[in-house]
This record gives structure tokens, sequence and C-alpha cells, in this order.
């Protein structure tokens, strides 16, 4: 760990066990062996608008990443909001832990060109927010799901034809696969057939196996209720 740049105090990651948001995050702390102290908000019963996590994160939405003072500092904690935002603070306040970004300004552009696919694309169109409005109407939410979802994945897997080795970019694990494993859950939730994207597949078989992925999954997390595992 970077003494000048990292804390030297546990960062504190407030999150929901099945938020792909959340997710992401807890993938990028296991891959670069970033130890934490999990505080579980419990969306479904609305913990995320209480004034107390409110005060955390004006905008009432997991994951948040509580970056305590570093040591001797009388400055006060700093709360991240934003998944990819604090994926990109991970990179740069721990240098010394495994990289998630290639070393080329071009490479990390294409990376991140990935995960605004998914983070920007795909993902804020199948919130709860959103899919609340079709509850009472089924086939208009699969069409939505096939439009924004669907066709977002398409567009995954065209890039990722290019671009992936035993990952999403190449044969390192990076932000890309952050992103994309928690989606493909998410796209199985909504019974989008995943059997058209076979270079997404194969990503994600691959990223799966690995221990610091599978110690992320929703199914690891203590708030997850059993019949869930």
């Amino acid at each position: 760990m970077s003494s000048h740049t990292a804390p030297q105090q546990k960062p504190i990651l407030y999150a929901y066990f099945r938020s792909s948001c959340s997710w992401r995050v807890r993938i990028a702390l296991a891959v670069k062996g970033i130890e934490y102290e999990l505080r579980p908000v419990q969306i479904v019963q609305g913990e995320q608008r209480k004034d107390e996590y409110l005060a955390l994160n004006p905008g009432g939405k997991v994951p948040t990443l509580v970056i305590p003072p570093e040591s001797g500092s009388n400055h006060p904690p700093v709360a991240i909001h934003q998944s990819t935002a604090i994926l990109e603070y991970l990179e740069e306040a721990y240098p010394d832990h495994t990289p998630m970004l290639p070393k080329t300004p071009v490479d990390r552009a294409r990376v991140r060109a990935i995960m605004g696919l998914v983070a920007e694309d795909i993902q804020p169109l199948q919130n709860l927010s959103i899919l609340q409005h079709f509850h009472d109407r089924p086939e208009d939410k699969a069409q939505w799901i096939e439009q924004y979802v669907g066709k977002g994945l398409e567009a995954v897997e065209t890039i990722l034809k290019n671009t992936a080795g035993t990952y999403a970019f190449g044969d390192t694990v990076s932000m890309a696969d952050a992103l994309i494993i928690p989606q493909c859950h998410s796209a199985r939730r909504f019974n989008l057939d995943m059997n058209r994207f076979p270079t997404i597949l194969r990503v994600e078989a691959a990223a799966s196996a690995l221990p610091s992925f599978q110690a992320a999954s929703y199914q690891a997390q203590p708030d997850c209720p059993e019949e869930l595992r």
C-alpha cells in the first residue's frame, strides 16, 4: 500500500448484496486485496432513504465507500459515491495493488468504453425505479429489457470479439470484467437468453472461476439470504 495516498485504516463499504453496482466495487476490492469493513444497506427495506445514509450519499443509492483520513490527519472521512468513481479511486489510491486498467492511454480508454456501455447505457435502464412502472405490463417490460439490456449486451459482445483474451480485455482482469460479470447475473434475472453472447459467456466463466470474483459474488455476502446462496 502506498502510504502517501491510501488510508491506513480500512475503508468502509456500504452495499447491498444483489446490487450490481455494489458487486463491481467488491470485485475490485477483492482483486486488489484491499481489506475493508462491510456495512450492508437493506435497500428493499428502504434503509438507503434514511437520514443517516442520505448524509453519506444524498442520492440514496448504493454503493458508498467511506475513506478514513490518513494517519495523523485532522480531515474528516470522505464518502465516495458511484461505483465507477470508486473503482477509479481504488486504482489511483492503491498503486501497489493489482492494477485493473491497462498501461497505455488508448487501452485504458478502450476498457473505460466497455465500462461505459454497461454503467451508462445498460444498467441504469434496468433499475427498480424504472421497471416498477411496468409492474402490471409484463410484455412491455420484456420488450424494454430486450431493447436496452439485450441490445446493449449485443454491443458489448461485438466489442469483446476484438478485445477479449481470457478476460474482457486481453489476458488480465480489468475493470471491464468487474462490470460485465454482475451484468450477466442481472440479465439472467430478467430471463434474457445469454447463449447469443458466447464471448461474454466465455469471459464470465473465466472470471467467475477466480477466487477474488467468488469472494465478491452476491452469494458470498453476509446479507444474502440463505435461500439465494
